[in-house]
C-alpha cells in the first residue's frame, strides 16, 4: 500500500479536501498506526516542509489543485480492513479541523520541529520525518490518552493452520525487540 492509497481512501471517507488538510491527514494516520502497531502504513517518505508534514509523492499528484476529489494512482481498495479502521479513527478525530488548524496542530508537534531543527520560519526544508520520531511522539500522545482511540482489534474465526500464520508472523514482526529485551 502506499500514501496515494490512504489518500484515496480518506477522500472516498472525505470529499473536498485542501492539499494540506489531505497532507496532515495522511501524515497521522502513517503516524499513529506507528504509535499503535509499531508498523507504518506505507513506505512513501515524510518531509517537514514550510506548511508542515508532506509526502512529496502525494504532493506531486495534488499541486496547483484548490479541492481534491480524486489522486492518480491511488486505490482505496489497496486499503485492508485493518488499516481502514485506524485510518477511520485518524479521520474521526482529525477531519473536522480546517487547513489552517491542521496546520498549526503539526507544528506545535515534536517530529516536524525537530526535523526543522533550527531553520527560521518560512525556509524551505525537505528533511525527512524519521518513523522513530513519529512512533515516539505518538506512542507518548497514546499514552497520555491524547489523540484518536485505537480501534478495536477485529475479532474472527479462524482456522488452526490460520492461527499459526498469524502467530509466526507476529514473532517474526517482534523477533528483534524480543531477543533485545532476553539479554537486558
Amino acid at each position: 500500500m502506499s500514501a496515494l492509497d490512504v489518500a484515496s481512501y480518506i477522500l472516498q471517507r472525505q470529499h473536498g479536501l485542501t492539499g494540506i488538510e489531505l497532507e496532515k491527514l495522511v501524515y497521522y494516520a502513517q503516524a499513529w498506526s506507528l504509535a499503535w502497531d509499531g508498523q507504518p502504513l506505507f513506505a512513501d517518505e515524510i518531509q517537514a516542509w514550510e506548511h508542515g508534514p508532506v509526502v512529496p509523492r502525494l504532493y506531486s499528484k495534488h499541486a496547483g489543485q484548490r479541492l481534491m476529489s480524486v489522486i492518480p494512482g491511488g486505490d482505496p481498495a489497496r486499503v485492508t480492513a485493518v488499516d481502514r479502521d485506524k485510518i477511520d479513527a485518524v479521520i474521526d478525530f482529525y477531519g473536522g479541523r480546517d487547513a489552517a488548524a491542521l496546520r498549526r496542530l503539526s507544528h506545535e508537534e515534536q517530529p516536524w520541529r525537530d526535523a526543522r531543527g533550527s531553520l527560521p520560519a518560512g525556509a524551505s526544508s525537505r528533511a525527512p520525518i524519521p518513523h522513530r520520531a513519529m512512533r515516539r511522539f505518538y506512542t507518548a500522545q497514546q499514552v497520555m490518552g491524547e489523540g484518536p482511540r485505537r480501534p478495536a482489534a477485529e475479532v474472527t474465526e479462524a482456522s488452526l493452520d490460520e492461527a499459526l500464520e498469524a502467530a509466526g508472523h507476529q514473532m517474526k514482526k517482534w523477533r528483534r525487540t524480543l531477543d533485545w529485551l532476553a539479554v537486558r
